[in-house]
């Protein structure tokens, strides 16, 4: 789908019904401030013509030409014709108030409107339709997945005591799982793009964000495990090829005076370089790296050092 395309179309003939009405009413209001301010120029006019009348009584009564009845009558008539502007504008200002008001639950009603149209946010593809025509659509009820379209990125929880070993910019390695067997999959490498900074309360970890790198589209959700590089330390470490497994028990092959011999040991992390030993084999020690699957404990073994100066 492309963005700004239909993809749900929802009833919405209550939600048409509210736009006519809101509309309807927005007409009335807006005859109703038409009418206000008609009455309001009848007012205006009024209180004009009662100006000038207690103006000329005032200059009559001046020259004792109008008797005080008759300028009090006209004060009075000047008095009542203002009472009566003053009440034709504040009813101008309440259909106004009333007008907009009106006008403004129209516009509401056409977004609710615009909202029975469920359009795509962007360019992707629809994954999974999550309800079926007929079904009754209430707010916060997904309706589609839409995997969209553009680089993918891994999210990963970084526990705060390793967290301040992680940047932005930072290259890492990025192992794509696609079978049973962790390890098994694609490894490719990623750019460290975000690193979040509040920690996750039930996790004490932080979210870091890693980019992939374009023409690598893995589906989404699917598991990654992501390599930084945290503070160096010294480490035993043989080739992931010399260590055996029968279960839960681990061991490797140790090199000494000309035998091989068994020993059980416990595996760490691994890595480009191999994996770690955390006990089990000394540093110094020689291992055979890719014992023969018939090689027991005790057998006699021989070292040749090759023309380079390692020894196989």
């Amino acid at each position: 789908v492309r963005a700004g395309e239909a993809l749900v179309q929802l009833d919405s003939r209550d939600l048409t019904a509210r736009v006519r009405e809101a509309g309807a009413t927005a007409l009335a209001a807006d005859e109703t401030l038409t009418a206000a301010r008609s009455a309001q120029a009848v007012a205006r006019a009024e209180h004009t013509l009662a100006l000038a009348s207690q103006g000329r009584i005032s200059q009559l009564r001046g020259r004792n030409a109008a008797t005080a009845q008759e300028l009090d009558e006209a004060d009075a008539q000047l008095s009542a014709a203002a009472a009566r502007l003053a009440a034709a504008q504040a009813n101008v200002a309440q259909a106004a108030a009333q007008l907009a008001a009106t006008r403004a639950a129209a516009d509401v009603a056409d977004i609710t409107e615009s909202y029975a149209v469920v359009r795509a946010p962007f360019d992707g593809e629809i994954t999974e339709r999550l309800i079926d025509p007929g079904n009754l659509a209430t707010p916060g009820l997904p309706l589609l997945r839409i995997d969209a379209n553009g680089r993918r990125r891994v999210d990963a929880r970084v526990d705060e005591a390793r967290v301040a070993f992680v940047r932005p910019g930072d290259p890492v390695t990025v192992v794509l799982e696609a079978g049973p067997e962790p390890g098994e999959g694609t490894t490719v490498e990623g750019m460290v793009t975000e690193v979040a900074r509040a920690v996750a309360v039930d996790q004490r970890a932080f979210t870091v964000k890693v980019a992939l790198p374009a023409g690598v589209s893995p589906r989404t959700g699917t598991f990654a495990r992501v390599q930084f590089d945290g503070a160096r330390r010294r480490a035993v470490v043989v080739p992931s090829s010399a260590i055996r497994t029968y279960g839960q028990v681990s061991s490797v092959f140790v090199a000494a005076n000309g035998r091989a011999h068994n020993r059980l040991v416990q595996v760490g992390n691994t890595g480009r370089d191999g994996t770690e030993i955390l006990a089990g084999v000394d540093a110094g020690e020689s291992v055979v790296a890719e014992p023969p699957g018939d090689l027991i404990d005790g057998r006699r073994i021989t070292v040749v050092t090759t023309p380079g100066g390692s020894s196989p």
